[in-house]
């Protein structure tokens, strides 16, 4: 964190402390979301249920496109992926689903899946509280957003590996690393504030 006192801005900086506090809460991230204004600004948390962030964001962006083509067309042209393994391989039995019947049943990709972990998605699912399952542009959207901030923060993760690794060794190669993550830190920082 050296380098972050380098900002020459303590806005900046007081921002990219909350970026890190993030980092090293990621999957339990809760408590965080909510104590930030703006993070969490979608009615994820109106779940009975104890989910992270982006776990709920996944769950949201699956019920939708389950029940609504809208939304699995949204998610195709706007993410494609998902950062749980088995919400990803779910996504693309639903794109399928679609594929062959023109309309998608959740209950149908049980019967036929042979994958416990897609299985245990799908029975999740069909138990949490008022997760919304119609599809609603604005709550999706957000969904979205959150999963791309969340896909953003582990390869900022990754990037502030690298630098570690590599300063004692290789400065120039750090620092190439370095431009690169505070690139993403700035990115996800504006995104946070509303500005691009």
């Amino acid at each position: 964190s050296g380098y972050i006192e380098l900002l020459p801005n303590e806005y900046d900086r007081h921002n990219y402390y909350n970026v890190l506090y993030d980092l090293t809460k990621i999957g339990q991230s809760t408590a965080v979301n909510t104590s930030k204004k703006g993070y969490n600004r979608y009615r994820l948390e109106d779940f009975d249920y104890s989910l992270d962030g982006e776990t709920k964001a996944e769950y949201t962006i699956l019920s939708m496109m389950a029940k609504s083509e809208k939304a699995k067309d949204e998610y195709k042209r706007n993410l494609g992926y998902l950062i749980q393994d088995a919400n990803q391989k779910l996504a693309l039995y639903i794109i399928d689903e679609y594929r062959k019947e023109n309309k998608c049943s959740l209950s149908k990709i049980f019967d036929e899946t042979d994958d416990d972990k897609v299985k245990d998605v799908i029975t999740t699912l069909s138990t949490i509280e008022n997760i919304p399952a119609e599809y609603d542009s604005s709550l999706f959207n957000d969904a979205v957003s959150k999963v791309k901030e969340e896909i953003k923060l582990r390869k900022l993760n990754v990037l502030k590996k690298k630098v570690n690794e590599l300063l004692p060794t290789d400065e120039t190669k750090a620092n190439e690393y370095l431009k690169e993550y505070l690139e993403l830190l700035k990115e996800i920082g504006g995104n946070k504030n509303g500005q691009h």
